[in-house]
């Protein structure tokens, strides 16, 4: 049986998208679906309710007891009937064989987890696929372990618990601090190409520069816990490069509106990395 788990904190507007998606799966197996409520304010417990027609094996549980979606998420998974648990996000939409593309993946015993692939997606408009997993550098950091996000992720229900799930102490990248510690235990993640998702980034500047500054805060927490293990940070001469790279190109940036985004990001990961390598005293720039 598979369990997908959804976080969600007031996404009356977007949800229902994602359950219309996995209403539609066609999987010959049994499986269930767990709405983990973060403490919404909205009307995303009164949507939820209106899918159960379509989706009979439908849980909404309560995960309000701490904030942020690693909270949620380790509420979901604690609530899962199924051997499998698959997590997914309340704002994306898994494509139609996701569900029987992860059902595959983990038919191999000995995997551990499989990340999935990403359609990214901006104000409805595909931008193209991103793979997070082996072999793919969008899936690594200073050539360290790859990592799958946890918007497209699965795992077997007792390695997830015998890792006590994610640690909710992180604002964000707590599922690449998952993903890092499951292979550090000896177990296997791969990638499963056919387990598509589309992933709605932010399309406002303001929206993508909080997302990816949360991001890069957290980055000096996981080179103090991983360093010992092999991640490696950049030296003072990169990142200086980094910074002045940032100010020269603002100028080019502005000619387009993907190159804008590109620049927002990088001052995101710039900024946040300083702001999180203040908070845990650990030296880690981006």
């Amino acid at each position: 049986m598979i369990t997908v788990v959804i976080p969600v904190r007031n996404g009356a507007e977007t949800i229902g998208e994602q359950l219309v998606s996995l209403a539609a799966q066609e999987h010959a197996g049994e499986w269930e679906v767990v709405v983990a409520d973060n403490g919404s304010t909205d009307a995303t417990r009164s949507v939820v309710e209106q899918y159960r027609d379509q989706l009979p094996a439908l849980q909404l549980v309560d995960a309000s007891r701490r904030r942020g979606p690693a909270h949620a998420r380790n509420t979901g998974a604690a609530a899962a009937g199924g051997e499998i648990v698959a997590f997914v996000d309340a704002d994306d939409r898994v494509e139609p064989g996701w569900l029987a593309a992860m059902q595959r993946a983990m038919a191999d015993e000995s995997v551990g987890a499989v990340g999935g692939a990403l359609i990214r997606e901006i104000a409805g408009n595909p931008v193209g696929t991103e793979g997070r997993a082996l072999g793919d550098d969008l899936g690594r950091w200073s050539g360290f372990l790859p990592y799958a996000g946890s918007g497209n992720l699965a795992v077997r229900r007792s390695l997830f618990e015998e890792l006590h799930g994610f640690d909710e102490d992180y604002l964000a990248d707590e599922d690449v601090d998952f993903s890092w510690r499951l292979q550090l235990a000896g177990h296997r993640l791969v990638f499963a190409p056919d387990a598509v998702l589309t992933y709605k980034e932010r399309s406002d500047f303001r929206g993508l520069y909080r997302q990816y500054y949360r991001y890069a805060h957290e980055h000096p927490r996981l080179y103090r816990r991983f360093r010992g293990d092999g991640m490696t940070r950049h030296g003072p001469k990169q990142v200086l490069k980094n910074w002045a790279s940032i100010c020269w190109r603002f100028a080019p940036s502005m000619t387009s509106y993907e190159s804008r985004r590109r620049w927002v990001r990088r001052v995101a990961n710039a900024t946040g990395s300083l702001a999180g390598s203040v908070k845990h005293r650990t030296w880690y720039l981006d």
